[in-house]
């Protein structure tokens, strides 16, 4: 991308179907992954993070062919080629999610990324209405860790990889609406 572009446009694609049956948009484009409010374990798309100080802010979109087919209101198929600082192809990441929406109006979906030299990354992720409240969750899981530690090991911080456990990442929240006055759902806990 070229430095004048970078912050200035979040997204810029074209979008062209099968048929109407396969969806596909190709360019710069923002997808977000997962349920959470803050922090989203299963959104490992998405290249920038959220800011806590604006959760509203439009995050920058990554490079990338997306593929979406839909199967009435009841079944997705996603998937995600992602070319974000990619020389060759080898340097892609894929990512792939099924959604489904479930009787008393609960979705899930299952998803799974990778990347060469990356460790495999797998999620779930829930969203209902129950008891009044909106719920929602998502964990992903991976064999190894992506990400690198800092350890304290004799007085001395050193930068450890964790490559033969399971590491879960979990979101759960709620949202709750109430009245105020006049207005409906005019507060959110």
């Amino acid at each position: 991308e070229p430095k004048y572009f970078q912050n200035k446009l979040k997204e810029f694609f074209l979008d062209v179907n099968i048929a109407h049956k396969v969806y596909l948009r190709y360019g710069k484009q923002t997808l977000i992954w997962g349920r959470g409010y803050f922090w989203n374990p299963t959104d490992l798309i998405s290249q920038d993070r959220k800011d806590f100080n604006d959760l509203n802010v439009r995050r920058e979109g990554v490079y990338g062919l997306k593929m979406h087919v839909p199967f009435g209101t009841t079944y997705n198929v996603y998937g995600f080629i992602n070319a974000s600082g990619a020389n060759k192809t080898k340097e892609f990441a894929y990512a792939g999610k099924f959604e489904v929406l479930l009787p008393k109006n609960i979705e899930m979906s299952v998803s799974a990324w990778t990347k060469e030299g990356y460790r495999a990354v797998y999620g779930l992720d829930f969203a209902t209405h129950k008891l009044n409240m909106d719920w929602r969750g998502e964990i992903s899981l991976s064999h190894g860790d992506n990400r690198h530690r800092l350890e304290l090991q004799n007085n001395e911080y050193t930068d450890t990889e964790v490559t033969d456990e399971w590491v879960p990442r979990l979101c759960l929240g709620f949202t709750k609406m109430f009245d105020a006055g006049n207005y409906t759902d005019r507060i959110m806990v």
